[in-house]
């Protein structure tokens, strides 16, 4: 939502300012303190949750403060993933209906077991975690940040919102389908037989989408007004319905046609075509269509069998006992993916010596891009979380800047007596890639590396629009 009125809603325990001090209070040391441990002297849940220290303790609720709350509430997907994958190293799915044992081995068979395979796939994840890349997109960056009319940069917006929208499409028709399938549950019974009437001859698939979504707009959204006046419904039906509508408008606005019309009217701008001269409106769509993310998204097969997977557990057909795990799954990568997560993640899973295993990334590409120490220069922080068989969890930090690395590596246990040759071989991998290891350090016994730690900037947002109602 745009924030035409700049309002804002302070989450407390994140202003820049100094605790108050009462001289009428005697005999406490620290008067925050004092309110906000229970009798046990633990802090309580919701001082965890916005942050130790508080000292308001007025608490406005925010989409922001609901993030950090889930951030730290959330189940780690690094444990989560580990018990999913050790249940398929050991096959420890015989018990499972045969329809999610195959849906297993199709995910299975879709994993790399090559090195050299991995580092495409590697790669293939950091484009994919990015729509707007490459060269096309970067001119467009061009405009957005220059100097060029108000109207060009509005038009570039809107082109970005139609693309995206067509982008996405598959996925917002599979949006419709689940929110007609809830609008279902909340009609009774004759209500329920017409609608299933209006949407018997509804695929959802790209082929008929025009004529379905024209479906949608004059027979279903109608009726379901209709409906929603009849019974002065004002419940869940009501904002199922007002998504139904939003979802039919972003199909409509993503529509190939629209996309062109778009990308026609930007080129009518003198300060486009200094950049695109003499570019054809409807070569577009097979320019965007060429892109990085669109060629990686289509190499990147594992990524649907596993949502498929996940999908699968979450509704049981895993098995009960298995089913909180793919629910804490999928809680931990909604959290990583919201729109107040200021990093990428991803996550790497691959075949080695038969077994599937797995790696968790976090990556902030533009770790100094408001330094005021080194302005100009750029530098790239990393997290990464894996788990190696009989040895542990290994988290590792690393810090890049100008051909210059900084690494910590926190290893389990097993590894102690051979610290010394991992920092020696880490260092020869650093130097074998053309980067100098300025600091190194290898350590064991130390507790995983925090993601709030190795990246602060997600706890250093101090004020957010309060959206919620």
């Amino acid at each position: 939502m745009t924030n035409i009125l700049k309002v804002t809603t302070p989450v407390s325990g994140y202003e820049k300012t100094a605790p108050v001090k009462n001289k009428g209070l005697r005999n406490t040391e620290n008067t925050a303190e004092a309110v906000s441990k229970d009798e046990k002297g633990a802090p309580l849940e919701q001082d965890k949750a916005l942050g130790e220290g508080s000292v308001s303790k007025f608490r406005y609720e925010s989409n922001y403060g609901n993030f950090i709350k889930q951030l730290h509430e959330s189940p780690c997907l690094t444990e989560s993933l580990t018990k999913v994958f050790d249940s398929l190293n050991s096959q420890d799915i015989g018990n499972s209906p045969a329809e999610f044992i195959a849906m297993t081995e199709e995910f299975v068979n879709a994993l790399t077991d090559s090195p050299e395979e991995r580092l495409a796939q590697l790669k293939g994840n950091a484009q994919t975690s990015i729509r707007f890349s490459g060269a096309f997109f970067g001119i467009l960056r061009q405009v957005l940040n220059g100097e060029e009319p108000l109207e060009l940069k509005a038009g570039v917006l809107e082109f970005l919102r139609r693309y995206t929208d067509m982008a996405e499409t598959p996925r917002l028709l599979e949006s419709i389908r689940y929110t007609l399938a809830s609008i279902d549950k909340w009609m009774y019974k004759d209500a329920k037989m017409q609608l299933a009437e209006l949407t018997s001859g509804l695929t959802f698939g790209k082929d008929e989408m025009a004529s379905e979504l024209q479906v949608l707009r004059d027979k279903v959204l109608p009726f379901l007004n209709l409906y929603i006046s009849r019974m002065n419904e004002r419940g869940s039906l009501r904002d199922l319905s007002a998504l139904l509508g939003n979802l039919l408008g972003r199909c409509e606005n993503g529509a190939p046609t629209r996309v062109e019309e778009a990308f026609a009217e930007l080129m009518k701008f003198q300060g486009m075509q200094k950049y695109l001269a003499g570019a054809n409106p409807s070569a577009i769509l097979q320019v965007l269509a060429n892109s990085d993310y669109e060629k990686a998204k289509k190499e990147q097969k594992w990524v649907e069998k596993f949502r498929q997977l996940v999908s699968a557990g979450v509704t049981g057909k895993a098995g009960k006992e298995q089913q909180q795990m793919y629910k804490d799954i999928l809680q931990a990568m909604i959290v990583n993916e919201s729109v107040y997560m200021p990093i990428l993640h991803t996550l790497i899973p691959y075949q080695a010596d038969g077994k599937v295993r797995f790696s968790e990334m976090w990556v902030d590409p533009d770790a100094d891009k408001t330094s005021e120490e080194s302005p100009g220069k750029r530098g790239s922080k990393c997290l990464v979380k894996f788990d190696i068989d009989q040895l542990g969890k290994f988290d590792l930090f690393l810090y890049h800047q100008d051909g210059k690395v900084k690494m910590q590596l926190n290893a389990p246990e097993k590894v102690k007596d051979k610290l010394e040759t991992v920092r020696t071989d880490l260092t020869k991998l650093i130097t074998k890639n053309g980067l100098e290891a300025e600091e190194l350090y290898v350590e064991t016994g130390k507790p995983a590396i925090p993601l709030t730690e190795a990246f602060p900037q997600i706890m250093e947002k101090e004020n957010s629009v309060n959206v919620r109602i």
